[in-house]
């Protein structure tokens, strides 16, 4: 089986480029991005966010949040290093990012937010990580609120 044996894709049916189901995958699986929109991403931001933002610190986390120029809250993440692996680094990471897609840009308003991790996460099993994050959560609303 060579390039010349290929077929077209075809052009009815689920593997259509614009089947419904295919659409409505596409759709689905953009709708739970984290958009570029609301990242912090520029060193800039992070630092402006950093020195002049409030603070809200739990056991394993660490946040500063001020009020935002434009329209729709951002976040930006820092992760410790902490001598662990990348593997490690980046499961964090998604579980941070997930909670700020689901748990936080929905609640808040104008504000740009950093969350840094403390080392102390890398121990923490997935109901003290979810506790500890519901609380700072919290915190972080209170402090949002009160600076309005």
């Amino acid at each position: 089986m060579g390039a010349r044996d290929s077929q077209p894709p075809p052009e009815e049916g689920p593997e259509a480029p614009d089947s419904p189901a295919a659409v409505q995958i596409r759709q689905r699986l953009t709708s739970y991005r984290f958009p570029q929109s609301h990242r912090l991403t520029r060193k800039a931001e992070l630092t402006s966010v950093l020195r002049r933002g409030k603070r809200v610190r739990t056991r394993f986390l660490e946040i500063r949040a001020m009020p935002s120029p434009l329209a729709h809250p951002r976040a930006g993440l820092i992760i410790a290093k902490g001598r662990r692996r990348a593997v490690d680094r980046n499961r964090i990471k998604r579980k941070i990012r997930e909670a700020v897609r689901l748990y936080l840009l929905p609640v808040l308003g104008r504000v740009d937010f950093v969350i840094r991790t403390r080392d102390e996460i890398y121990g923490a099993s997935d109901d003290e990580f979810r506790a500890d994050l519901s609380e700072a959560i919290g915190q972080l609303i209170e402090a949002t609120e009160s600076a309005r």
